[in-house]
Formats: structure tokens, sequence, C-alpha cells
């Protein structure tokens, strides 16, 4: 048996439907029985269809499309109004009301766009045309109303639309120049960074806005492009004298077009390096090649001298073989002292001492140790010749012959020298490392300090920014909102509805973006913590973090005054506390927050406990750096950069507790 096919009406074919010749009843009368009689076709069209009474907006009937589209059965969608299924939000319930306003009172609407809610509560995007039905008076009698969901294609246009935001914020804040053009050679973007070396590029093709020509560029690559292929190549631009390298890739529109998206990075100064070195790379081959002619006459000399030298050092190995010992040739320095005084060093020892070597025999060792070493080595001396323990290894201060001090290690041993107990010992200078150790400490300071100013100078950039947002282009946003509404109350009066729709899609845009600069101008920093100080502060941020966050509870206890707070602590407070509350919303899963900010006597105590799952605390230490994240050092720097102690008490399955404590 075949299978009966119900083809679903286009939009323009089931629109059509609802024209109706309002002086002819019995038409009308047959539509109705025709519904009654073959009800398949009318509830199985997958559109939805339903009828409205024009006097208070009741739904009259629908068929199966509908009451799907609505969340509602046949019975319950027929007992409601219109105006039930507009949204609970204010702003959108105003301007739905208009729309079926206008329904109701007879305006033919086409292909109106707006959001009715669902009756699981959720608001759809619905697709609506209307048609008035007179009766035989001439009065509007019901409208009729097809409606389809276009839930799916809003979210992707939005989709769409924050993808090319953030390609573009990317683009924008690229350091290397970019730029976008289709294959018609116009220029459709340019980020700051080119239109800053080339000028404003409005109107104007790629070859005359880059290299002052009226045809195209005889090396270009748009052709290879468009044709799917990336080029890497470089070129002089005879506009402004300088070189670059380009990468050029195709881009994908998304009705399937290409264009083309070319970065530029200045290599100008690069080029010029590359062309001296080479010339200093032939310069250095030329007197290579020289010295080599000379050298390969000198070796000649040598030769000779070396078997020459070679007899000589032969018969001077046989004469000193007697005297040559191990300890002589050491690197470190070794000496034997014997009664207090030395009786043995070799080469190195002197060399370190800056002494000859028939100085040092006989001297008193202690005249080697620096002053205020004296007293420690003696003791230990002491100690080591009555057997007693004592570190065979430590570090001092010693004096050269010159009056320099050094740093030595010293390693001693007892032994028996000429049947009397002696020291034996070894000596190596320390003195570079000590000079590496001091200049590291001095380094790390001086790090510590540039991090205090560098976080610092990042407040100060992230207030001027907000403030620049807020100041400039929030205001720019309110002034084209402001001027777009009043445009629109102007051209109502005048000017065809479908005519201006454009216009007021405009509105809810625009408002979008100023709260979208708004909420960066919040988080780059919150203009509160300059106008009303921390704690005001601490109070709006946890607000904000539950609005977002409504399953975790937040509970603050503030037992401090605004001015016990010194002025440079407050934004350390507010960043630690934000990166806290960051942290516990993504990996905390606690339900409850508590904020302890209090003055004990002379210190200021900051506490976050969170009664989430916790986390083993030496496990996270133990992993490099770059695996352990930002948070948890970004708060312990911003800590003791402000000369506060940082401490965090966490185990897996009993909640985290970060405590930061300030002394004033």
């Amino acid at each position: 048996m075949k299978e009966n096919k119900i083809v679903a009406p286009q939009p323009e074919q089931v629109r059509s439907l609802l024209k109706y010749d309002t002086n002819r009843e019995q038409e009308e009368a047959a539509i109705q029985e025709s519904e009654t009689h073959f009800p398949d076709p009318y509830d199985n069209v997958p559109i939805a269809y339903f009828s409205i009474r024009a006097s208070d907006g009741l739904i009259l009937r629908c068929n199966a499309a509908a009451h799907r589209l609505f969340g509602y059965s046949k019975e319950s969608l027929t007992s409601l109004k219109v105006l039930d299924l507009c949204p609970d939000d204010p702003e959108r319930l105003g301007a739905t009301k208009k729309i079926i306003k206008r329904i109701t009172s007879g305006e033919s609407i086409k292909d109106i766009e707006l959001q009715l809610k669902h009756g699981d509560g959720r608001l759809k995007w619905i697709n609506l045309s209307t048609e008035p039905v007179k009766n035989a008076s001439g009065d509007i009698a019901k409208i009729r109303a097809v409606a389809m969901d276009i839930s799916d294609r809003k979210r992707t246009e939005k989709a769409r639309r924050s993808q090319r935001d953030i390609l573009m914020n990317i683009l924008d804040s690229m350091a290397d120049g970019v730029y976008i053009i289709n294959q018609e050679y116009d220029i459709e973007y340019a980020n700051p960074p080119l239109v800053k070396e080339f000028g404003p590029f409005a109107g104007k093709k790629c070859y005359n806005y880059l290299a002052n020509r009226d045809t195209v560029c005889p090396h270009c690559k748009n052709k290879e492009v468009f044709a799917g292929k990336t080029v890497h190549w470089q070129w002089f631009s005879p506009k402004n004298k300088k070189t670059y390298d380009l990468m050029d890739t195709p881009l994908k529109n998304p009705d399937g077009s290409i264009w083309k998206l070319e970065i530029f990075r200045d290599i100008t100064e690069y080029k010029r390096v590359e062309r001296e070195l080479v010339k200093a790379r032939d310069e250095l081959e030329q007197r290579v090649a020289q010295r080599t002619t000379e050298l390969e006459k000198i070796n000649q000399r040598l030769r000779q001298q070396v078997v020459d030298c070679e007899l000589a050092e032969s018969a001077l190995r046989d004469s000193e073989q007697k005297y040559s010992t191990l300890v002589e040739d050491a690197l470190i320095g070794v000496y034997i002292i014997q009664s207090g005084k030395i009786v043995f060093a070799n080469d190195k020892f002197a060399e370190i001492y800056g002494y000859p070597k028939s100085e040092l025999i006989g001297m008193e060792s202690l005249k080697l140790v620096h002053p205020e070493d004296r007293p420690l080595v003696r003791e230990m001396r002491t100690k080591r010749l009555r057997g007693e323990k004592v570190p065979s290894e430590y570090e001092i201060r010693s004096l050269k012959k010159t009056g320099e001090t050094i740093w030595v290690m010293r390693s001693y041993s007892l032994i028996n020298y000429d049947g009397k107990p002696a020291i034996s010992g070894i000596v190596s200078d320390m003195t570079k490392r000590r000079k590496a150790e001091d200049a590291l400490r001095k380094s790390d300071r001086e790090l510590r300090i540039l991090s205090n100013q560098l976080l610092s100078t990042e407040e100060k950039e992230r207030k001027r920014i907000a403030r620049e947002l807020h100041d400039g282009i929030g205001q720019a946003l309110s002034a084209i909102k402001f001027g777009v509404e009043n445009s629109l109350r102007e051209l109502r009066n005048t000017v065809e509805p479908s005519e201006i729709k454009s216009l007021q899609t405009l509105i809810p845009l625009t408002q979008k973006t100023i709260e979208e600069v708004r909420s960066i101008v919040k988080d780059l920093r919150p203009a509160i913590l300059d106008d009303l100080g921390i704690l005001a502060t601490i109070t709006w941020l946890c607000r904000e973090f539950q609005k977002v966050y409504t399953s975790i509870q937040i509970v603050s206890n503030i037992y401090i005054e605004e001015k016990d707070i010194p002025a440079p602590l407050k934004t350390v407070i507010y960043r630690i506390l934000q990166e806290a509350l960051n942290n516990i919303a993504k990996h905390s899963q606690a339900s409850s927050v508590q904020l302890d900010l209090r003055k004990t006597d002379n210190r200021i105590d900051l506490e976050i406990d969170d009664n989430g799952i916790g986390f083993d605390l030496d496990k996270v230490m133990a992993l490099k750096p770059s695996q352990r994240g930002f948070g948890l050092a970004s708060m312990r720097e911003r800590a003791e950069l402000s000369e506060a102690t940082f401490a965090i008490d966490s185990k897996s399955g009993q909640g985290t507790t970060i405590r930061v404590r300030w002394s004033i």
C-alpha cells in the first residue's frame, strides 16, 4: 500500500490562504466547512495555523502544529488569549503588546519576528503573518494567523555575530597590520595598525590604498588566494618605503564566497640588519682567507718549535718526576697546619691568598682568616684536635695579602705529620659564587619592586581604559540610541511600519552593546571602588556574583571601617577577593561562601571560606607552574607584594580557606 505524504506548503502559499474577499460570506463558510470535513490536511500541515477573535484576542481555533509550537494542547491553547503568550519581561512585553494591538486592530502583518512564551515558560522566536477577516457588515470578525518557529535560525545568527565580534576584537588588538578584501579588490576591513600606517581606506581598492596604483599590482597573489591557497611572501611598499612579511589566506564567508585576509609584519629593520650581516660576512670571509694564509706560514714554524719543545719537555719530566706530586698539580688549595702554623702549602693555595709559597710556610694560619671569623676557627680547631665532632666543611671570610676580603670553602681532616698531630685541609675560592648570590638576592628585591610597580601600572591602565570606555564609547552609544528612538517617534506618523523595521532593530542591538560596554568597564575596574571605597565595592561584588551564580550563597561579615583601610590595600583586597570568587565559581562546587574582613589590633585580616570539594594542596603545589594555573599564584603575589602573609588551607572534600593578613 503506497503511503500518502503531505507536502509542506511554502510560506507564500500559506499566506495566500489568508486572503479573503470581505464581501463573500459564502466563501468564508465554505472554508470553515472544509476545515471541518477535511481536518487531516488542516491539522497535519507543518506550519502553525490559528485564528484570533478580534474583539478580545481569544484564540478560536488552531491546528496541531500550532499547539506543538506553543506547547499547549488544543483545548488549552483555544482557551488562551494572544496576550497570555506575551513575555513576562516588561521591556519585551511592551513591544509585543504593540504588535498584538496592530494585529487585532485589523492591520495585515507580513513576516514580523517576535518572541512568544512557550507552555514551559521558555521564549521562542516566531515568524508571524496575519490577515483580518471581515463579516458581511464590514467589521473585523477575526484574524487568521500563520506562524513558524525561527528560534534555531535566531540562535545561529546570534552565534555568527558573536564569532564575528570575537574575530574583529582579535584583529583590532593585533600589533601587526591586517586587512580583508573581496574579489573585486574592495577593502572590507583594515585594523588600526594598518590604518595608522597607510591612512583611511573607505572606498579604495587595495592596489590604490597600499601602492598608489590605478591598476592591479603585477605581483598580486589574489588569484591564488581566491583559489583556496595560503601564500607567504615579502613585499616592498613604494608608498612608505618599508618592507613587509605578508601572510595571505582565504576567508570563507557564510554565503560561500571567498575573501582574502592579509597580515602585514614590518621587517624593514630586519632586512637592514640582514644586509649589514651579509656585508659583514663577506668582509669576514676575506679577512679569514688572509689570516688563513698567514696562519699557515706560522703553523709551519710552530711545527718545528713543537718538535723542539717535545724533546725539551721529555728531558724536563725525567728531571722533575721525583719532585712532582698530585698535590702540587691540584686545582684546589692544599695545606697542612701544625701548632697553629702553616707547614705545607701548594701553588693553588698560594695563588688564592696572593702570597709566595716561601712567605706562607711558618705563617700563623689565623692571619689568613678575617678578624671577625677568627674566634670561630680557633674554637673549631681546638675541638678537632681534641677529637670532638665539628663540621668538616664550612665557609668563612679570609684575607688576601693585599687586605682584600674573600670567601673560601674549607674542608679539614686530622692527620699525623712528622709524628705530631696536624690538620690537613683544602680550600676553594667561593668569592665569585658569593657575589653572584648577592647579586641574585638584589635582583630578587628589584624584581619584587618592579612587580609591584607593574601591578600598580596595570590598575592605573585598567582605570584609564574603563574611564575611556564609559565616557567615550558608552556615551556615544547612548547618544546613538537616543537619536534612533527620536527618529522612530517622528517617522511613525509619516512612514509605513515596514519601512522603518530595519531602524527598529537597531535599538535592542545598541542597548545590548551599551550593556556589554558597561560589563567590560566593571570587569576592568569598577568605578564604585574609587567613588565609594572598598566596603561598598565588596557588597557590590558579592551581589553581582550571586546574580550570576544563584546556587552559591555568600555571607559577608565586615568588622572594619573604610578609614581604617590604607588606600593602597583597597585595590589589593578587591583583586584577591575577585580572584577567590572566580576560583570558587569555576572549581569548588560550593553552595555557600563566608567572607570575613576585620581589623584586630594593628592588623587587617581577610578570610574567604567555602564548603566546596576542596583539593589536595600538596599535589597542586607539586605541579609545574604552567599546570597549576595563575589564580593562586596571582593572589599570593599580590599579597606578598603588599607585605602581607598569605595562607591556603584545603583538603579534598573539606572545602577551602584563604587567609591574608596585613600589619598596619
